[in-house]
């Protein structure tokens, strides 16, 4: 019988229409806890012999990061050469696609796994806060700068939290909620030295992709603790994007491709590569991200999500001549030490249950 499993989901932690899919194919209680049981066995018998673990975690966010680093550079640079924010989502928006097509395909015998069946609401609701991530981030850099633009992105951490609450049902106590505002007051402190004049536009475009990407990070972590590939949730997400994208792109942009003309001093070839390097770069972001999210929960996601804008802000800062001072420093080390905590505290309370 060949496994649905991805990630070891007990039983009783499925969704009843799940469950009644999996007895379809053969599955009950006991033979689902059963292989789930193996495949944990399995991972952490991997995990152990390839050194992973928390280093192998901080590998992937250190990796994440610096895939964040290289989307927003390339995406201020292409925006700059190619002013067209649809059309630069969007044409990313079909590279994670291809790429996500491409991460179903068994090598070993050159055919592409079969898919399962996912629920599409929860896929186009996904898919709806991919479309206002990559859509407003491109707004936001249009309108702002890249740190400014993050500042407004950590907001992020809040809308997770509430979602998390609503689909997940995962509680955060005070220390957790201290643990978040600590962050997005660090951050803030980081960039308050920004020369860029405010821009309500540009506030409220971050403040849009934000939201966003919350609906992605906890929708995507929604199906797969149901026990959903990952493969699938990834590209059945990008390709629900590219579908519900294409109209508003038709509509509202499209036309105006007709005015556009190569900047002075470059060239089509130029500013082509641009935006491609926009859209290979997000490909590197988003996946990076997505198996942090396989690695972690949805909450330690979005604090790890925001040390990686305050990366972005820093890079930033140091790559445009941004200036900085003492306050910038302390902003820095109160989001550092947010995050840090919140480690702390949610490895404490994991101890704590297994010595129980």
């Amino acid at each position: 019988m060949s496994s649905p499993v991805k990630d070891p989901t007990k039983w009783a932690e499925i969704s009843p229409d799940r469950r009644a899919e999996l007895k379809s194919v053969g599955y009950d209680s006991a033979s689902w806890d059963g292989e789930a049981k193996t495949e944990t066995q399995k991972v952490g018998k991997a995990s152990h012999t390839a050194g992973c673990g928390s280093s192998f975690i901080l590998f992937v966010a250190i990796f994440w990061f610096v895939g964040s680093v290289a989307n927003n550079t390339t995406t201020k640079v292409a925006m700059k050469a190619f002013p067209y924010p649809l059309t630069v989502a969007y044409l990313g928006l079909l590279v994670q696609t291809a790429a996500g097509y491409i991460q179903r395909i068994d090598f070993s015998s050159g055919k592409i796994a079969k898919s399962s069946q996912l629920p599409w609401v929860t896929v186009a609701i996904i898919a709806a806060g991919i479309l206002v991530n990559f859509a407003f981030h491109r707004f936001a850099l249009k309108n702002s700068s890249v740190p400014f633009t993050h500042t407004a992105k950590s907001s992020s951490t809040v809308f997770v939290a509430l979602l998390s609450l609503a689909w997940l049902k995962e509680q955060l106590d005070t220390a957790s909620w201290f643990c978040i505002m600590l962050l997005i007051s660090g951050i803030t402190l980081a960039t308050c030295t920004d020369p860029t004049p405010f821009s309500a536009v540009g506030m409220a475009a971050g403040l849009a992709s934000a939201a966003g990407q919350s609906l992605q990070v906890v929708g995507s972590k929604l199906l797969l603790r149901e026990g959903h590939g990952k493969a699938d949730v990834y590209f059945q997400g990008m390709l629900y994007a590219c579908f519900i994208f294409l109209p508003f792109w038709l509509f509202f942009e499209v036309s105006k491709l007709q005015s556009f003309t190569v900047p002075e001093g470059s060239t089509m070839s130029e500013t082509a590569a641009a935006v491609l390097s926009s859209s290979v770069c997000l490909y590197w972001q988003e996946a990076s991200g997505f198996w942090f999210l396989t690695l972690v929960g949805p909450v330690s996601h979005s604090m790890g999500n925001g040390m990686r804008s305050l990366v972005v802000i820093a890079v930033g800062a140091w790559y445009f001549a941004t200036p900085v001072g003492l306050l910038n420093g302390l902003g820095v080390l109160i989001a550092v030490f947010a995050v840090s905590l919140h480690g702390y505290l949610k490895s404490s309370k994991s101890t704590a249950k297994k010595s129980q």
